[in-house]
């Protein structure tokens, strides 16, 4: 399961990553065009892409670090979104 990523751009300027695991492509699309249907007025919404791992990095040498990988990051201040809904949410018992 890959991880679909959607930007929303409120019209103050407000812009929003949301980071979604996701079975398949169509299932991406298809939650895009919900959103789009739902959203408030003067909401834009885009599928970015569907992704193995997504990495958020807490500041900008986390960033640097990240993008240039030049190994240098601090234990913790980047992460995958994957990581972090595993830690928050609990998986269904199988």
């Amino acid at each position: 399961m890959k991880t679909a990523v959607f930007q929303v751009n409120d019209e103050n300027g407000t812009a929003y990553l949301v980071c979604v695991r996701m079975p398949g492509l169509r299932a991406a699309c298809v939650l895009e065009q919900w959103l789009k249907k739902h959203a408030g007025a003067g909401k834009e919404i885009r599928l970015l892409g569907r992704f193995d791992a997504v990495h958020a990095a807490i500041g900008q040498h986390e960033a640097k670090s990240l993008t240039l990988g030049d190994g240098q990051c601090c234990p913790g201040a980047v992460f995958t979104v994957e990581e972090l809904v595993d830690r928050v949410l609990p998986r269904p018992a199988v």
